[in-house]
Order: structure tokens, then sequence, then C-alpha cells
């Protein structure tokens, strides 16, 4: 049966059924294939399997599709073909083989001594057992040959909930399985990214060394590429295996191998075998191999869907250090639809920088712990001002803090917005200084201009940063610079911005340092009414 194998992305790792028909491959609900990468679109793509041809045809997606490096718009596949969707790699096989081991697998799935279960015809049972109308005796002839694995799940069950990591819970679970069907070894594989099996664990009964991987891959491609589970109870006497030589040399007489299944997808394969002549596997020993396996699977796939909350949770949490929580998921919402609002590019912002005035005078009788106090909760302070009015936290500069409004998503009274959050910082900050003791409290100054600058990501590979530089920056820290304790100093860009919301006293041009040419400076008078929407200066 053809099938897409995910090499990258959210879903790397899963194998992915292709029916008779068209296969849609997209982000939304009903799609026959769902990818979570946040550059999928809803429909991006399908898949169409008509009298033996392959097809993919790219259904107008937002980031394209790539069949071996090339973008298309409809192209025929073939077997081995790599399959780019926007970013997502995949691997599309047929279950073309070679002659001999064409051969094989078809004497495996015909031989007398095999045994197979269609992974889709297990999931017809389940929905049959969850089924409210079935009859008793229907139920009971499913569930029936399935009662010996009421322990051993129970027993699956608590490891999975010993919060052990993955690679530990699934070694405890070969070794459970290994003990209940009588075993010698067992093996998990897994999809590579070129599609092909990896191992992944190996146990043996005999838990002092791991086993060495012996294990017949005329039997793995038959299981993979089929999507069936195979019991084979007679392999030293079968013709099939004669070219094995893993059977031959470790005397191997009879073999169970199960995908590792989750509904329409394969993630891998589990094996089990037994040189052991007065036992071979029986059919019960083959159903339970096959439940292990899906609750295998169900244990990868919700390890991998807790890592990526917890990946988004830490993106989400690196977010909220700089910006307010409504500009966060707008972040995060941005990155959902594959757009970059931090990439380098012009943009005009206002600027605002506040830092502490006297700082060192008033630390010199503090402990270091008291210091350190003392300085959280004066960015405590500039941090909540900042996100209240929608800005982003450049940093803190020592004792003094950065600000940034219109930058990465602008707003159209971003200066209005700079000067309400350096009027809040200083309410916060009186509010601060009546609980500190006389000679321990904080005066600050502050300066703010607008104008153009370059924003975005800067940095290395190690480390990036999200920041802007410009001459306006520049602007502004001279201006906090040359600001009086209590004080907002702005620059002309900044009152033409805000005229008509505040009033302010004009201080004429200033020589700032740096620059060639004064800087016409403006204070904001802090002594405001209730009701600022229409006062002029």
């Amino acid at each position: 049966m053809p099938s897409l194998v995910i090499t990258g992305g959210r879903n790397e790792g899963s194998s992915f059924f292709l029916s008779e028909g068209k296969n849609v491959i997209g982000r939304g609900p009903q799609c026959t294939i769902r990818l979570s990468d946040p550059w999928i679109s809803r429909n991006h793509a399908s898949i169409s399997i008509e009298g033996g041809i392959f097809k993919v045809d790219d259904l107008q997606s937002n980031n394209g599709t790539k069949v071996n490096g090339a973008s298309i718009g409809s192209k025929k596949l073939s077997h081995g073909d790599i399959i780019l969707f926007g970013k997502t790699p995949a691997r599309f096989l047929t279950d073309e083989m070679d002659g001999v081991t064409r051969d094989l697998s078809e004497n495996v799935l015909n031989s007398k001594d095999t045994v197979l279960r269609d992974i889709r015809d297990l999931q017809a049972d389940l929905a049959l057992t969850n089924q409210e109308n079935v009859s008793r005796t229907d139920a009971a002839a499913v569930v029936s040959p399935l009662r010996r694995q009421l322990k051993v799940l129970n027993e699956i069950g608590k490891v999975c909930t010993e919060g052990l990591d993955l690679e530990t819970s699934l070694k405890s679970i070969l070794d459970l399985v290994i003990v209940n069907v009588n075993a010698q070894r067992g093996y998990i594989f897994l999809l590579d990214n070129d599609g092909s099996l990896k191992p992944f664990i190996r146990r043996q009964k005999e838990k002092t060394i791991e086993p060495p991987i012996e294990v017949s891959r005329t039997i793995l491609n038959t299981s993979l590429n089929k999507r069936v589970a195979i019991l084979t109870v007679n392999a030293q006497e079968d013709l099939r295996f004669k070219i094995s030589k893993s059977i031959i040399s470790h005397a191997i007489t009879s073999c169970i191998c199960v995908p590792l299944w989750l509904e329409d997808r394969v993630l891998g394969l589990a094996v089990f075998d037994s040189n052991m002549v007065e036992h071979s596997f029986t059919e019960e020993d083959l159903d339970i191999c096959t439940a292990v396996a899906y609750q295998m699977a169900l244990a990868m796939e919700e390890r991998r869907l807790r890592n990526q909350v917890m990946e988004e949770q830490e993106k989400r949490n690196i977010l909220l250090r700089h910006f307010s929580p409504d500009v966060a998921e707008l972040l995060l919402s941005s990155v959902e639809e594959d757009r970059n609002p931090l990439e380098i590019g012009m943009k005009e912002v206002t600027i605002l920088f506040a830092d502490i005035v006297g700082f060192t005078t008033v630390s010199e009788n503090l402990s270091p712990m008291e210091m350190a106090s003392l300085l959280n909760g004066f960015f405590k302070l500039m941090s909540e001002a900042i996100f209240k009015e929608e800005g982003t936290l450049d940093k803190f500069i020592g004792d003094g803090v950065m600000a940034i409004f219109g930058a990465p998503y602008p707003h159209d009274d971003d200066a209005v917005r700079a000067i309400r959050c350096a009027l809040r910082m200083y309410h916060g900050l009186n509010e601060y200084n009546k609980n500190r003791p006389e000679g321990v409290q904080l005066k600050a100054r502050i300066g703010i201009n607008t104008g153009l600058v370059v924003s975005g990501n800067f940095g290395s590979l190690q480390r990036m940063e999200y920041t802007v530089i410009g001459d306006a920056v520049n602007t502004a820290a001279r201006l906090q610079s040359l600001a009086q304790p209590g004080t907002i100093l702005i620059g002309k860009n900044t009152y033409d911005r805000a005229r008509g919301r505040f009033y302010f006293k004009p201080l004429g041009f200033k020589p700032v340092r740096g620059k060639s040419k004064e800087v016409e400076v403006l204070e904001v008078l802090q002594s405001l009414p209730e009701d600022r929407t229409n006062i002029t200066q």
C-alpha cells in the first residue's frame, strides 16, 4: 500500500496510509492527513491514486509544495520521491520491492505457517467493541480472545503513569511483553528521515546485555509495507527464510512483528522472537503484541504532544518577558500563519528611556540582596507600566529600562501610549516610595523620542535579541540624560504626534551629546486633568 512518511516537523516519524482516490494533506479537520506545523495551509496539497498512477497537487497553499527540490503545481510521483509541504519534508513510498524481496514477501503473506492481522481490521474491531448497540455475541467474539491482554495492559498502564522518560517506559513495556509471551528478545524500530527503519530499543529475557540486531528484513518490510501484524510459527523449516542469515544463525523458530499503529499512521514496528523449540508463539500472543503496540504508539504520541505543549509554553514565556500578553499572543498567531513580525525592517517607533537618579548614593548603604530587591521592585513597576500600554520591553540597562512603542506591532497613537506609560511609571513610583524608608526612596527621569529606526532580531546564532537601532534611539537616550528627576522630556516628533492630548512646556533647542545640531525639547507636564482627550498646549 502506498504511504507518506513524514521525516521532519511536528509529525516526524509518522507513516500515513494513502488510499485509492484523493488524499488531502493539510491542517484542516477534514483533511485525510492532518499535519500540525504552522506553515501548513488548511488544505495544503493532495496526493491522488488512480489506476496505479500517483500524483501530487498543490492546493494553492501559502508556502508551496516541492518534489525533489522543485516547486510544483501538479506532478506525478515515483517511489522514494521527497516532497516538501511548506517546510515539512516527507517521503513518498509505494509497496515497490526488488524481485527477491517481493517474492519473499509474498511467501510470508501466503505461507500456511504465517498468521496475519491487518491493522485496519483491528481498528474495525475496536470500533465494534465501542458501539452501544452491538450484540453480546458479536462483542464476545472480539473480546474473548483478548482477555489475556487485561493483565498485560494493566501493567503497562502502571508503567505509563510512573512519569518515566519515553525510552525507559518503552524498555519496561518490552520487558513485560517478553515475559508474558515467553519471547527471547524484543525490538522497537522507528522510521528514519529517509523512510527506512532504524533500531531504537532492543531487549532480551536475560537483561545482562542488549541483544544484537538480528531481525529478518523480509518480515520487517512486509509488515511495514503491507500494514499487517505477522506471526510466523515455523521459521526454521520455511523455505522463504533460507537466505535469512539471522533466522538461521540464531535458530529462531517463531517471530511476531507488529506495526506501532495509531489510527491511520504507523510510527514503527515492534518485533519479538524466540528460539525455544518447545515454544512457538500463538495467535493470542499476536493479539497481545498488537494491542501493546497500539499502547506504545499512544505513549509515543502523548509524549510528542506533551513536548509540543512544553515547547509552545516556553516560547510564550520567552515572549512574555519582552511583550505584553496581548502582543505575545499576536506574535504566536503570526508564527502559526508563517509570518515573521520580528524580521529586520524600517519602522517609525517611539522610544522611552527611564533610569533611577542617584542609584549609587541610594545603594551604598544597602547589602547586595537589599540592592537586588530594590532594583527588582523598580523594574516590576516599569514593566507593568510598559505592558499596560502594549509597549515592548526592550531591555534593562543597569538601573534603567528601554521600551519601544510601535514595534513589532504599530498603533495609531504610539507616541501617546509612550507618554501615558511615563506618567504611569511616575505614579507607580510614588506609591512604591510611600512604603520605602527615608533615604531609600527612588527618583527617576524619563526621555522619549519618535523617529524611523531599524527593528528586528539582531545577534548571532547563539543569541538573538529583538531591538531597534537608529538615531531616534540615541536621541531618546540623550533626552533622558538631560531630564531632571521627576520630569519627562520629549522630542519634537513625539510632540507632533501627541499634541492636543497633554500639557507641554517648550524648553527650546538644547545641545545633546553626539549630535552636531541642537534638538528641540519639550517637557510633559504631569498636572493633567482626568479627561485628557481634548487638551491642547
